[in-house]
This record gives structure tokens, sequence and C-alpha cells, in this order.
């Protein structure tokens, strides 16, 4: 399945599930997770449920261990060490579980009021002290929310799978609480009830999880034999947070080639570019952007297989054989995640030429200096966002490198680490920044697609006013007055003007008109059907005059109409248009121009009397909308709809 037939059926079901059409809630089976699923559950909280099926697997595995235990087996992680220390052996199977989870309790996190208190410093110490809140180290301990509800929702599907031998209450009660051995087991401390273990409820408070069981009339659960194990050992975090940043990439790559057509469309571009006939003969899906989809195939291939994965050791088979193995290897994921890193980049390289394109003046055939509404020499409005552009695809490419930088960890025992969790990790990060990028590249389309729709509807306006040069008293007579030679001349002379306009963006409007009739002098000197009269120079001079101050004013007016009601929608194509329509209209974005971008006085601001009310926005600010619509998934929609509509036309 190709990379639009992925998305069109994805978005489908994911779109069933956030709009209530289903039902029922997401149903776990152990072997049917989607990665819509698993958006839907953790970021618009989409009930899920585990099927009553896999209940009987679970108690059938779980008497298999039990079994083991009675006959003195030796099993790894329920009566003996774990990694390195897996030669020691124990009894005292309970003990040795929540020792496990207790000592993976590593985690940096802020401080809480039953934490480890430093008494008061020194003057000499206190001196150097300073507020780690302006560092925001506060917030980088946390992971997001909708990570930690994602791994819940796999680890429960792998769980009940069957081959974990653990209890039916352990998933039970997670669910109802709602190689990544130390995010799970904070997962595994709050169920148990742990007086150290701090948890987040719906309404954002920070709750320790004895007081959240209690407020809920839930009774801490204790763990039996193998359960702390498999509870922490397994790729659910790393495969939960890599198949959000699937799911944005995704989103994000959609909007890519959308972004591509809008640009196509602001420069003037051809569609031969595009024909199929390339595709027939070079049968790839795609040129600069086909691998990259063939990577987010394979990548969505590797995460929806991993969720649906038992991943934590040691297993038992249905036939009742413990079998021992690296299972918890997460491998797959970092894979996944530097394929889509590398993608993210390729796709930024691609966006930023484009936006680059765009606000160059040698490169955007026609377009002004930075994108700018009013004299160039006074305005700059873009400059900072080819900038920024840069910037922004420049750390793409730091961060499209591998994450392959460990040493053997665990006494030796991990000779070998995927570091799966820290490669989904700054995927994230990726997605990140290419998002600030496209929503800086958006804005840039979208100015100039309205500066190319007020120069052509200026040029629809003007043309007939410039033709009354054919007039018998117009300012240039012909030999004759032959109507058919002045028709030619006159055609001859608006072609001229076109090429004009598009090598004079660089004016201001005083110097750019008279520059661009000007260049009609020659046309006029060399053509033959003119009256050459000795008052002829002098016509000549008086059209000048008087051709370049027609045409300022009315460009100047109609600039300053459009700035108020000007709309590109008639001169765009679908996909242009209703993005171009959903900036303008929904966000509420609008044309840039010096005067919606001055900075409001303190009085504006306070009485509403400012351009934009109580608003004080920036180039910036505008952006931060259109990212924040990139990121809430808002923008996606939109990117799908036009897919959807593509795809089936």
């Amino acid at each position: 399945m190709d990379h639009t037939s992925i998305v069109i059926k994805e978005w489908q079901h994911f779109d069933a599930l956030v709009n209530g059409k289903n039902s029922h809630s997401v149903i776990l089976t152990g072997n049917a997770l989607t990665l819509p699923d698993v958006v839907a559950v953790s970021r618009h909280n989409t009930p899920a449920c585990i099927s009553s099926a896999t209940i009987e697997s679970m108690q059938r595995s779980l008497k298999m261990l039990q079994a083991r235990i009675c006959d003195g087996d030796i099993i790894y992680g329920v009566n003996t060490g774990f990694g390195g220390s897996a030669d020691i052996r124990t009894k005292k199977l309970v003990e040795l579980q929540h020792a496990m989870i207790r000592e993976l309790h590593y985690g940096v996190l802020p401080p809480g009021e039953r934490d480890h208190h430093i008494p008061p410093l020194g003057a000499c110490l206190s001196n150097h002290h300073h507020d780690v809140m302006l560092d925001a180290e506060i917030e980088k301990s946390y992971m997001p929310r909708s990570w930690v509800r994602a791994a819940i929702l796999i680890r429960i599907n792998s769980l009940i799978s069957g081959f974990s031998s653990i209890r039916p209450a352990i998933v039970e009660r997670i669910i109802s609480a709602s190689g990544d051995l130390s995010p799970l087991s904070y997962i595994c401390g709050a169920i148990q009830g742990k007086s150290s273990i701090r948890i987040l409820s719906k309404d954002n408070q920070q709750l320790y999880a004895d007081s959240a069981l209690s407020n809920h009339d839930l009774e801490p659960l204790t763990l039996q034999a193998k359960e702390g194990l498999a509870m922490t050992n397994g790729t659910t975090i790393s495969a939960a947070v890599g198949a959000l940043a699937l799911h944005d990439a995704h989103g994000l790559a959609i909007f890519a080639q959308i972004l591509t057509a809008m640009s196509v469309e602001a420069l003037h571009g051809t569609v031969e570019s595009f024909h199929p006939f390339f595709s027939e003969i070079r049968p790839h899906p795609g040129q600069w952007i086909g691998p990259i989809l063939e990577d987010l195939v394979l990548a969505h291939q590797q995460i929806s297989v991993e969720c649906n994965s038992v991943s934590d050791n040691p297993l038992v088979t249905s036939e009742g054989e413990f079998l021992h193995g690296g299972n918890f290897q997460a491998k797959a994921v970092t894979s996944a995640m530097e394929k889509l890193r590398q993608g993210l980049q390729g796709i930024g390289r691609m966006l930023f030429s484009q936006c680059t394109e765009l606000i160059n003046p040698v490169t955007s055939r026609g377009l002004p200096p930075n994108l700018v509404v009013e004299d160039p020499s006074i305005s700059l409005i873009f400059k900072g966002t080819d900038l920024n552009t840069a910037a922004l695809v420049a750390e793409l490419g730091f961060l499209a490198n591998p994450v392959n930088h460990v040493q053997t960890a665990e006494m030796g025992n991990q000779s070998l680490n995927s570091l799966a969790l820290i490669s989904a990790r700054y995927t994230h990060t990726a997605v990140e920044v290419l998002s600030q990028l496209m929503a800086a590249h958006l804005i840039a389309v979208c100015q100039a697609l309205d500066l190319r729709a007020m120069h052509v509807q200026f040029l629809e306006s003007y043309r007939p006013q410039f033709h009354n040069i054919k007039a018998p008293n117009g300012p240039i007579r012909s030999s004759g007055n032959n109507p058919e030679a002045l028709d030619e001349l006159s055609e001859l002379l608006w072609s001229r003007i076109l090429v004009s306009f598009d090598t004079t963006t660089s004016m201001d409007a005083e110097e750019r008109f008279i520059a661009i009739v000007k260049s009609l002098r020659p046309v006029l000197l060399d053509h033959t059907s003119l009256n050459k009269a000795k008052d002829f120079i002098t016509h000549l001079e008086e059209f000048i005059n008087a051709t370049s101050l027609s045409m300022r004013d009315s460009w100047c007016s109609h600039r300053d109409a459009y700035l108020v009601h000007g709309d590109a929608t008639t001169v765009l194509g679908t996909a242009s248009k209703a993005v171009y329509t959903f900036v303008r209209h929904s966000l509420k974005v609008p044309l840039m121009e010096t005067k919606n971008l001055s900075t409001p006085t303190t009085d504006e601001i306070l009485s509403g009397c400012g351009v934009h009310g109580t608003q004080a926005p920036t180039v910036g600010l505008y952006i931060g909308a259109v990212y924040r619509a990139l990121r809430d998934g808002t923008l996606a929609k939109v990117a799908v709809d036009i897919l959807k509509a593509a795809n089936s036309s």
C-alpha cells in the first residue's frame, strides 16, 4: 500500500474515532491496535477497553508460571536477579519484583512535598544559587501526557496477548488508572499506590499515587511473581512515542506536497515537471519526496508491528514452554525513527528552497523583495523569515544524524542498545522544527499568492485604460490613422510593460512606474507606423509622463483597496484555494503589511483602538498561530481532505 492510501485509510478510521462515529471504544485484543487507535486514545481521550476473549489466555499463561514455580524451575526474573545479576537466586519472589520496580525509579523529577529536602545553604553557596525555572528545567522532567497514555495503551495490548504470565487484574488496574525500564516502572509504581510516585490528574493536578487511588476508591495492587518484570521490560514507551511522531510525520508529508503545489503557483511554475511520462519511464513513486514517502511506509509497518507485539522477557508459549531471549530489543523502533528524521530533513530542505526562492526577487519571477506590499525601501517583512527558515533547516540536518553513541551498559550485560526512546524523542523535536519551518513557509506562500493576485487584478483593471492610446487624440498618433497598426503597437507595448513589471520589483512606486513606461521608448522610436513629425519627441515625453502617473496612481489605489478587501481565491488551484482560505479566514492571518505589524502604543492597547484592537501581533506571532494549527491536527485535517478529494477525482 502506498503512502497516500495508508494516510487516507488511517485517517478515515481516526476521523470515526474522534467524531464518535463508532458505537464502541477502542477494543484491545493484543493484535489489532492501529496508529489511529493510539492517537485517538492518547490525544483525544477516546475510551479503550479489553476484549473479554483475552482473559482466558492470560489466566492460562499465569497457571503455567505457577506450575513451573511449584516444580522448582529456575526462571529468569522470577527467582533470579536481573540483567548482569541473573546468576543470583532467591525464593522471595514478591520482594524481588518490588525491589526491581523501586530501583528503577531513578528519574530526575521536579521537587515534591514528600521528596528529600536540602537544608539551608550557607551565604557563600546561596549567592551562587539561581532559580532553575529560568531555564525551564522543570518542564523537561516530565513526559507529555499523550506519551504516557499511548504507552499505557500499547503495554496493555502487549500484556493481554497471554504470553507474559501476569494476572488480568494488572491490566484492568492500568486501564482504570489510565528497553523502557524506568518510564514503565513509574506506571507500575502508580498502580501499586506507591507514596513516592506522583501522577497527573485530568485537571492537571499533581497527586501522589496512594492519594489518587484512595480518591477513586481503588485498592493498591501487590505485585506477584514476574509481574514487575513483565510491566517494565519491553519497547512500549519507545513504540508509543514513535507512533505519535509517525502520525505527525504523515501529516507533514502530505502538507509538504500541498505547500509545493502552492509554491509552484506562486512562482509561476509549470505542470510540465509533473508530467506522468516521467513516472512511466522512471517508475519510482515520486522524485524528491517519493523516496521519503517510501521510508514513511516502511516506518509505518515497523511501528504498527511493534504496537501489536509482545516485547517482554521471558515469555511462555501456548504449550507452556518458557523462552528467554533479547525480545525487548527495540531496534525496529530506532530504524523507523531514523528514517523519519532523515525524511523530515529532506522535506525541510525542499521547502526551504521553495521559500527562499519566493522571498528573493532574483528567483521569484516578479515578486517584490522580501514579499513586501509597500515600497521595498521601507519594508523588510519577510527578511527575518528567510533567516529563520535557514536556521531551522540547519537544525533538521543536525537532528537527522543517527542515535548510536553508547557504551556497554548494566555490568556488561547490555552490550548492544537500540536507544529507541532517545531516537523517538529527537524525532519529536524534528517534527516540531519542521512544523515551525512549514508555518513560516505557509505564511510566506500565502503572501506571495496575494501579491500575484493583486498584480493580476491590477493588470486586468488597468489594461483598458492603457489601450486608450489608440484614440485619435491620444498622445501617440499613427501615420494615416491605421487602426490595425495601433492595435499591433498597443499589444507590443503591453507585452513590454509586463516584462518591465518583473524587472522593477526592487524599486519604489515613485521611480518604478517611470522606469516601466520609459522602457517603451525603444519600441515607440523604432515602430514604423508612428508619425515621425518634428513634435513626435514632445508627444512621446508627454505620453511617458502621463502614462507613468496614471499607472502609479492606479496601482497605489488598487493596492490600498486590495489590502482591505483583497482575495486571491479566484486565481488559485483547488488545493491552494483550500489552504489559503483556511489561513486567511479560519486562522484570521492577514496579508502582511507595515500597518498590520506596527507596534501599538500602550494607550491604544488599553483602549482597544489599535489596528488589531487589544492585540499586538508580529510576523512571528502569526507564524505561531499557523504552527499551532499544524501541531494540533487542524491543518492535517485540511490536508487530508484535499488529498482525499484529489485521490477520488
